[in-house]
């Protein structure tokens, strides 16, 4: 349950930070497209499709910190459930990265919580749509796309385990 605590100010973030639509003159926002598959203990089929990446009872998003190094990627349905990746790729670029710990599924309607034990985040596009980060308080922003699996465990409730994978297209990240 940690790590949900630690996801709460993310997922306060996803919500809030959702931009309405593109600046003047600038290309649309791209649709964020995400699909979660999660087998085991549980399992459900998660997929939705955000026009504009605006949010509604459903949302997505994340952040690359580079003094910390610390990436994380959010997507939750409000009062629903909640799924978060970590993982330290040393930016915002392709490539594979192994998840830590902080990497959680939550099904808040059912009261459970699950924390990676292993798995692996692949970015296959990594797209910079606006470069303002060089500025104090400036986040570059990124589109993203690409497809995560992971093994996961209820601490609280063991030995319940799942195994969760998916893909995701569209999703703004927020770098610094």
């Amino acid at each position: 349950m940690k790590s949900f605590l630690f996801l709460l100010p993310v997922l306060l973030f996803s919500i809030t930070s959702c931009k309405t639509e593109a600046p003047t003159g600038e290309d649309p926002l791209p649709d964020l497209e995400f699909n979660l598959s999660v087998t085991g203990a549980e399992t459900h089929d998660i997929s939705f499709v955000l026009p504009g990446n605006m949010a509604d009872t459903r949302a997505g998003n994340g952040s690359y910190n580079s003094p910390s190094g610390i990436f994380v990627m959010t997507f939750l349905e409000a009062n629903v459930w909640q799924f978060g990746m970590q993982c330290m790729p040393g930016g915002v670029k392709v490539g594979t990265f192994d998840l830590s710990g902080g990497s959680s599924f939550g099904n808040i309607s059912g009261g459970t919580g699950y924390t990676a034990v292993s798995g692996t985040l692949t970015i296959t596009e990594a797209d910079l749509y606006q470069n303002v980060g060089s500025s104090i308080g400036g986040a570059d922003d990124y589109f993203i796309s690409g497809r995560f699996e992971a093994d996961m465990e209820d601490t609280n409730n063991p030995p319940n385990q799942i195994r969760v994978q998916g893909t995701f297209k569209g999703v703004n990240i927020k770098a610094n």
